[in-house]
């Protein structure tokens, strides 16, 4: 059996995958090879295609690609089991997602900025411009004041990559995306999850 070290598109990390089978398509001009493997891990079946064609390191291509951060895990339930305009906002995450894991940071960040507006039409309506959204968001008490700061940093940096090509580092939307997980997380899913860890709380005598 044999094991090789592997990024897990699940585990959102590198691990050790089983390799399930392999296709060899080496000839004259260098080493040709096809990978099918099962994460140790998880159980996540993937492809990796390694090949040298004369270099000195090895060149490799993962399916599906590597993530550098995987989806929070209330994500489906905004899709599944919330009204027609959550379920909207939960595709589009797992659209948001996509992009961050292709590299598309421009993409994302867009997607995020979207996301908010979203976000915040739903609960407060439509003020006519972010800025009054966000305003009508804070004072209504979805956000802090500290989130209401970082969520214009964010729209910010969303509006730059729509209007002036930025293009934001993995560090930036590591960022917005901890601030909109967060947000999101508060609105539709923290009240419930505090409400069930004080059904478990026994009465006071």
């Amino acid at each position: 059996m044999t094991v090789k070290e592997a990024p897990c598109s699940r585990c959102a990390r590198t691990t050790r995958h089983t390799v399930i089978a392999t296709v060899d398509r080496s000839g004259p001009e260098g080493d040709d090879v096809y990978y099918f493997m099962e994460c140790a891990g998880c159980g996540a079946v993937s492809m990796a295609n390694i090949w040298n064609y004369g270099t000195e390191d090895d060149q490799n291509q993962y399916y599906p690609s590597p993530i550098s951060r995987k989806p929070p895990d209330w994500s489906w339930k905004l899709t599944f089991f919330s009204g027609a305009d959550e379920a909207k906002l939960g595709e589009l995450l797992k659209e948001i997602y996509e992009a961050v894991q292709g590299k598309q940071h421009r993409l994302a960040v867009m997607g995020i900025r979207a996301f908010l507006e979203q976000l915040m039409i739903l609960k407060v309506g439509d003020k006519g411009s972010f800025e009054r959204n966000l305003e009508a968001f804070f004072q209504e008490g979805y956000i802090s004041k500290i989130q209401r700061n970082a969520m214009s940093h964010i729209l910010d940096s969303g509006h730059a990559a729509i209007h002036r090509m930025h293009k934001p580092t993995q560090e930036d939307l590591n960022i917005a995306l901890d601030i909109t997980e967060s947000v999101t997380a508060a609105i539709y899913f923290h009240e419930e999850d505090a409400k069930s860890v004080s059904a478990r709380v026994p009465p006071r005598r």
